[in-house]
């Protein structure tokens, strides 16, 4: 069983019409560069894809068949995670269990299996997130078949087929969103905050699309540094999205290194093939 962490839900209204646009950064350097030890084979970059906490089976699939290529194809491939750990020994603990299944082909066959079987969570548990995010529970156990929550489908798959190349910590932990909460005056840190309040919080949203924006940001330098390709994979809300990228582009104006442009090809635009009726 892997160990959960938590997902903010937000308004979905517009998800139905619009989907999940991907979209990709290029990450170029300036002339103030220092120069790489070897020529740079392809410029590295960051790929944005919007998700939702449930979804068709299908969008899932797409999602996984992607980033299974990137893994494939390129040298350098970090996936940053979306999810709240309660603490920093919590997304320790999470990244070992992403380590022990990547490297265990019975492990990874089991998470396969449960993932496919829908059995990753009991019952119960299923109810729990439900709850958290706002998903009716009732609509989903009739879309079952066809409609899957990210964290009993997507993630235990993303385990199995590239969790060696999982991060989790580019998120906040609830230390970090409750010292956030202090100190807008909205709490201490011994309040309970409830999951399915906080992704409407400015401050929690936007503190979360800076440190995920940078963090990706960093990687992508480094790799110019060093002269190698890479991606930087961002399986993030689809109300995250514009955030980011915001963060990654407000960072051109007074980096003398390394700035990101948008790519003009279009990557993939894809229905999340969920109804308004799942939202409870």
């Amino acid at each position: 069983m892997l160990r959960r962490v938590r997902l903010l839900h937000s308004p979905i209204d517009e998800l139905t019409i619009t989907g999940s646009c991907w979209s990709r950064l290029l990450a170029r350097a300036l002339p103030k560069t220092p120069p790489a030890p070897s020529p740079i084979k392809s410029t590295p970059f960051i790929t944005l894809i919007p998700t939702l906490h449930v979804a068709s089976v299908e969008f899932y699939d797409k999602v996984l068949d992607y980033m299974v290529r990137a893994v494939q194809e390129r040298e350098n491939v970090v996936i940053l995670l979306e999810g709240i750990c309660d603490t920093e020994e919590s997304e320790a603990q999470q990244m070992g269990e992403y380590f022990s299944i990547a490297r265990n082909e019975e492990l990874k066959a089991a998470m396969l299996q449960k993932a496919d079987q829908n059995t990753l969570y009991d019952d119960e548990t299923v109810k729990t997130i439900c709850e958290e995010l706002a998903v009716n529970y009732k609509v989903l156990l009739k879309q079952q078949a066809t409609v899957r929550l990210q964290e009993c489908y997507l993630k235990p798959k993303m385990a199995a087929l590239v969790g060696s190349y999982l991060r989790n910590g580019a998120d906040l932990n609830m230390s970090e969103v409750k010292a956030i909460l202090a100190e807008e005056g909205n709490g201490s840190g011994g309040t309970f905050f409830p999951f399915s309040h906080l992704g409407a919080n400015p401050a929690v949203r936007q503190s979360r699309e800076r440190k995920v924006a940078r963090a990706a940001q960093l990687r992508c330098v480094e790799w110019i540094q060093r002269g190698c390709e890479g991606e930087v994979i961002l399986p993030w809300g689809f109300y995250h999205a514009e955030g980011i990228k915001h963060n990654i582009f407000a960072t051109n104006a007074h980096d003398e290194t390394v700035v990101f442009l948008e790519s003009d090809d279009k990557l993939c635009r894809l229905p999340f093939g969920i109804t308004k009726e799942l939202l409870a």
